[in-house]
C-alpha cells in the first residue's frame, strides 16, 4: 500500500508541476486510475486537498480543462458570454445552455486560465451590454406606441368608413 501511495505521489507531482499541458492530461488520468484502484483520495496522498476534493479540484489544480457552470439574470447576458466564450475559447467545445428557476445557464468546458479571462471580460463589458440593452428597450417601446397608434387609428379609420358606408344606403 505505501508503494502505491508513493507512485501516486510521484505522478500527482507530474500533474501538478510538468510544464507540458499533454504530460499533465495524460498524469491527471493516471492518478484518477490509481486512485480508484487503491481506494485512496487525494487527501490521502496530498494533504493541500480537502476531503470532497475529486476530479475538478484535480484538473482545476493542474491548469486544465475543466466544466463549469456560469448563470446569468437574462437571455441576453448568455447570449453575450457565449459569443465572448467564442473569441476566447474557440477550440472548447461549444457551451450548453440551460434553464433554472434563478435563470439562463451555461455549462462551459474550458481551462481555468481561459474561464479567468472570459469571466474578466464579461464583467468589464456587461455594464456596455446592460446600458446597450436598456436603449434597445426604450427604442423597441417607442415604435411599439408608434405603430400602436398607427394600427389604432387604421381601426378607426375603418370602422368609420365601414359606418359611413352602411348609413349612406
Amino acid at each position: 500500500m505505501t508503494a502505491d501511495r508513493e507512485r501516486t505521489r510521484r505522478v500527482l507531482r507530474i500533474a501538478l508541476s510538468s510544464p507540458y499541458e499533454g504530460e499533465r492530461e495524460k498524469s491527471v488520468g493516471l492518478v484518477l486510475q490509481l486512485l480508484q484502484r487503491s481506494g485512496l483520495r487525494l487527501c490521502d496522498i496530498d494533504a493541500s486537498f480537502g476531503t470532497a476534493d475529486g476530479e475538478l479540484a484535480l484538473r482545476t489544480r493542474a491548469r486544465l480543462a475543466a466544466s463549469y457552470q456560469v448563470s446569468f439574470r437574462s437571455r441576453e447576458e448568455a447570449l453575450f458570454y457565449l459569443r465572448l466564450f467564442g473569441v476566447f475559447a474557440a477550440s472548447s467545445p461549444p457551451p450548453v445552455p440551460g434553464e433554472d428557476q434563478s435563470g439562463y445557464i451555461l455549462t462551459c468546458y474550458a481551462s481555468p486560465d481561459v474561464q479567468a479571462r472570459l469571466d474578466a471580460a464579461f464583467h468589464r463589458h456587461t455594464p456596455r451590454l446592460q446600458g446597450a440593452l436598456a436603449a434597445a428597450q426604450e427604442q423597441a417601446l417607442r415604435e411599439y406606441q408608434a405603430r400602436r397608434r398607427e394600427l389604432f387609428r387604421a381601426a378607426v379609420e375603418g370602422t368609420a368608413a365601414l359606418a359611413a358606408r352602411e348609413g349612406v344606403d
